[in-house]
């Protein structure tokens, strides 16, 4: 019951997800990774990373930002664009400007810049910047932060630098051009972050008293986006990335792999074939590699029992 039957080279798994009206949804994933050559070429990696049944952080959940968010959700309604990595420099400097290009959907710069940590002469200061060849790009190095009691916190990222100044921490060193005062970056947002928290629905007592266990009514699937608002697209299929200090070279371009999957449940006897949407896109130079993962939503009607596998394999319906 409830088996797999992966005809791919790539990694797949399923789960069930409740909907607002306490129907148990079929969800299977099929997630793909290929390696980008210098060239720019794809290729299978020989190494396919799992399905992420929750997020992945960098550190402790709650004071480190997400490194792999969790696959299996109700629905998507564009497709998340994730980078995970570093800024490059050739030459040792304090200051880079990096670029994440998407075809024509994504045209993304953040300023990034080396170390500075807050000390105190008379009044709280920052430490000149380090220089640096290699940095990374978190959202722990982009404005923000929390309290260490937890009660006081930067609602769109509560893991930054800055919102609360405390000797020997770090300053903020990524921001947008023109705007230090902002978060952000390329990676994936928090639940509990702006904007994506205030698409989560009203847990109050009413909620508690005619809807609980289940989903709020107001519940809004943009929730399920993880990737900040300018890096929520609809997708092609023909997209060229191409990435400007985000690897050792300095530049790399690519063509988003074109491939097509049908996913098809088996239930009570019939079959169900659909074609998965492309729900997650994440882009790790530093590898450098790419990873796809494409998901069906199927309503079991209350036949969740009666699901005995689900096919997966290349091609179109």
């Amino acid at each position: 019951m409830w088996e797999i039957k992966n005809k791919t080279p790539f990694a797949s798994n399923s789960g069930f997800v409740r909907n607002q009206n306490g129907e148990e949804i079929w969800i299977v994933i099929v997630k793909a990774t290929y390696d980008i050559a210098p060239e720019g070429f794809l290729t299978p990696s020989e190494e396919q990373p799992d399905v992420c049944l929750l997020d992945e952080f960098y550190g402790d959940p709650g004071i480190s930002s997400i490194k792999y968010p969790g696959d299996i959700v109700l629905t998507k309604e564009k497709t998340d664009v994730i980078l995970n990595g570093h800024a490059y420099s050739k030459k040792s400097t304090k200051k880079k400007t990096v670029k994440l290009k998407f075809g024509n959907k994504i045209n993304k710069k953040l300023i990034v810049r080396g170390d500075s940590h807050y000390f105190r002469f008379l009044l709280l200061y920052g430490s000149p910047r380090k220089k640096f060849i290699k940095t990374p790009i978190r959202y722990e190095h982009t404005y923000g932060g929390q309290r260490e009691d937890f009660k006081k916190r930067w609602k769109h990222n509560s893991v930054g630098a800055g919102y609360i100044e405390r000797k020997g921490e770090l300053t903020p060193g990524i921001n947008l051009p023109f705007r230090p005062g902002k978060s952000t970056g390329y990676g994936a947002i928090a639940q509990n972050w702006f904007p994506r928290y205030k698409y989560g629905g009203t847990y109050n007592k009413k909620w508690e008293e005619t809807q609980k266990p289940f989903l709020p009514l107001d519940f809004n699937n943009k929730f399920n986006q993880v990737a900040p608002p300018d890096q929520q697209v609809d997708v092609s299929g023909n997209e060229i990335v191409e990435l400007t200090n985000l690897t050792p070279d300095g530049f790399l371009k690519f063509l988003l792999p074109q491939d097509k999957f049908t996913i098809t449940t088996f239930m009570d006897g019939e079959e169900y074939e659909q074609e998965p949407e492309l729900h997650t896109i994440i882009i790790e130079p530093d590898y450098p590699r790419v990873t796809m993962t494409w998901q069906i939503s199927f309503n079991c009607n209350l036949k969740e029992e009666q699901i005995t596998h689900a096919l997966v394999k290349q091609g179109n319906l």
